[in-house]
């Protein structure tokens, strides 16, 4: 498994463990797992310790994710992100919580 899931009543944290989010058209195993979890309705967190970069499919999940949980007063906060993750992130005004 390339993720790592803990849950609670009010929280999802999500580790990824693999350099690159990158998915193809064919595979967005990681577009469609964010947007399965947002469907629970919790605040998340995702985990970037081992992330190096992400691509634009993986960003635009981001954004759904954020937009939907903010609508439902639940947040997205992102941490452990490298210097790159972090101002790409901070320019799109990802995650309510960006944390390196």
């Amino acid at each position: 498994m390339d993720y790592e899931i803990k849950k609670d009543d009010n929280t999802i944290i999500l580790k990824f463990k693999e350099a690159e989010l990158i998915e193809t058209f064919s595979d967005e195993k990681y577009s469609d797992l964010l947007i399965q979890i947002a469907e629970e309705n919790k605040n998340i967190i995702l985990d970037f310790e081992n992330v190096e970069v992400v691509d634009s499919l993986f960003i635009g999940a981001l954004i759904i994710v954020d937009k939907k949980l903010a609508s439902n007063g639940k947040t997205l906060k992102l941490i452990n992100l490298n210097k790159f993750l972090s101002e790409l992130f901070d320019k799109l005004r990802l995650g309510t919580n960006l944390e390196m």
